[in-house]
């Protein structure tokens, strides 16, 4: 029963990431490949604000939300003025240098040896599940909403023609680094719970690697559409782990797993471009 447990709480925590990052790509447009780096940047200071500070949970979990959109406010200044392949470019580099930060600020990070005992929201896993389910499906209707919104047909618009919607007066860099922003909230919630539920972190868990699964996540489901996300998060988290019931090896396991994405991932671009029920194709 705890395994299971585990895994719809994995399900939940990924959806919530992929549904950020589906305001970000499937709404605005935007493909940034560093979603992991702000699960990362989140898990970190809230396990740190509450081992190291002291501070309670409910205000590091604050914290933790209110340092990961501070983040993106930097980042997004610094790298929102280009556009297309390039943007995904930069922020692929800048995944890549978040994940080596956490690896050698040892006295801070605890580098490869990570932060253990992170204190657990609820002690629960059956409470806590309820508290990540509940979001996931929050985090569904809010992008529903946002979608269905004016601010959502403004992010529509500059995914469609950015320089159109900047001729009719509309604060492109604004309204994209607000979605930034936001992407980054949900990323930072997503961080937190998983550092919560697993009780230790370390840079592994956020290499670039993870972003791009989260990435592949949104494509597989479909960029654009509220649900797609969570149909991402179960093909590629809960469908995996059935292959643990068939009693194969460890790395016989982890290599089928790798074919069994790789395999999904060339089938959609064949035959399902936008994703199973997407509305936006990336590429």
């Amino acid at each position: 029963m705890e395994y299971i447990i585990f895994i719809c709480a994995m399900v939940a925590i990924y959806t919530i990431a992929a549904e950020g990052l589906n305001i970000l790509v499937g709404l605005t447009g935007l493909t940034s490949v560093m979603q992991a780096a702000f699960l990362g940047l989140s898990a970190y200071i809230y396990a740190l604000s509450a081992l190291k500070l002291g501070v309670p949970l409910g205000p590091s979990l604050l914290i933790a939300l209110v340092g990961s959109a501070s983040a993106a406010y930097l980042l997004g200044y610094l790298t929102l003025r280009v556009r297309g392949d390039y943007f995904a470019l930069i922020t692929f580099a800048l995944a890549i240098i978040i994940y080596h930060s956490f690896n050698n600020l040892i006295s801070i990070t605890g580098g490869p040896m990570g932060v253990v005992n992170v204190p657990q929201l609820l002690g629960s896993p059956r409470k806590f599940l309820l508290l990540v389910v509940l979001s996931a499906v929050a985090s569904v209707f809010f992008v529903r909403l946002v979608g269905a919104s004016p601010y959502g047909r403004l992010l529509k618009s500059i995914r469609e023609d950015e320089m159109l919607a900047a001729s009719l007066g509309k604060n492109v860099q604004a309204v994209k680094m607000s979605a930034f922003i936001i992407s980054s909230i949900f990323a930072g919630l997503a961080g937190v719970f998983y550092a919560s539920y697993v009780t230790f972190i370390d840079p592994t868990s956020f290499a670039p690697m993870e972003s791009i699964i989260i990435l592949a996540m949104l494509l597989i489901g479909g960029a654009g559409s509220a649900v797609g996300p969570l149909l991402g998060a179960l093909f590629l988290v809960a469908i995996p782990e059935l292959l643990r019931f068939l009693g194969l090896p460890g790395n016989v396991a982890a290599a089928t797993r790798q074919l069994i994405f790789g395999l999904l991932m060339t089938v959609l671009m064949v035959f399902r471009p936008k994703g199973l029920i997407g509305e936006y194709r990336l590429y």
